[in-house]
């Protein structure tokens, strides 16, 4: 039974890397399951046992993905010592970290649109990771007296995070937009909130 386990183990994880491939080369509706199971050297028929056929296969990827975000697997932002510098390392490693996954990170995008459990899984990456972790960062200099106390960091992390997925999605990756002018950006962006965020009340 271990031995088992540990074969389907293997398997599904031979499918996923497959998939990554033969869907970022091809595009998802081009793309098929043979050609998967061809590139993973498995029979096609377990794509359907494990998966459920191709959608399933794409989602088990998302969620793979938005389990190793979460455990940190893919790193994290540097400390920063301001709340500018924590802004701005913060979108700046995520706009790194997404080119990084490269074509498949359209895919997942493009799919997002027809279907709702591509999109929920891109959401739940979000509101269980990134937000949250961006929140502890800023509430560390709160406690330091580096932020205002009255700032409402939790609407404040769902903008920075948002704008995360803004920056590193939609401009890097479907708009081409030059990498200079979203670095630039993003170090403005980060001066103006940080000093909204510091400036005491009137």
């Amino acid at each position: 039974m271990e031995e088992r386990r540990r074969d389907r183990e293997a398997t599904t994880r031979a499918l996923r890397t497959a998939a990554r491939r033969v869907f970022a080369d091809k595009g998802y509706d081009a793309a098929t399951t043979r050609e998967v199971a061809q590139e993973a050297g498995v029979s096609e028929q377990l794509i359907q046992r494990y998966f459920n056929g191709k959608a399933g296969l794409l989602l088990s990827i998302m969620e793979a993905y938005a389990e190793n975000d979460r455990a940190g697997a893919f790193g994290t932002p540097p400390p920063g010592d301001s709340a500018e510098a924590e802004i701005e390392n913060f979108l700046t490693f995520n706009l790194d970290r997404e080119l990084r996954a490269g074509e498949f990170a359209r895919v997942a995008i493009y799919r997002s649109i027809v279907d709702p459990k591509v999109a929920a899984e891109i959401a739940r990456m979000f509101t269980e990771s990134r937000e949250p972790f961006i929140y502890a960062r800023l509430s560390a200099l709160r406690d330091k007296d580096l932020i205002n106390a009255g700032v409402n960091l939790k609407a404040i992390s769902h903008v920075i995070s948002s704008l995360s997925f803004a920056l590193a999605f939609n401009d890097q990756m479907l708009f081409r937009r030059d990498r200079g002018e979203l670095r630039r950006t993003i170090k403005a962006f980060a001066k103006t909130l940080a000093r909204g965020m510091t400036t005491p009340s009137q």
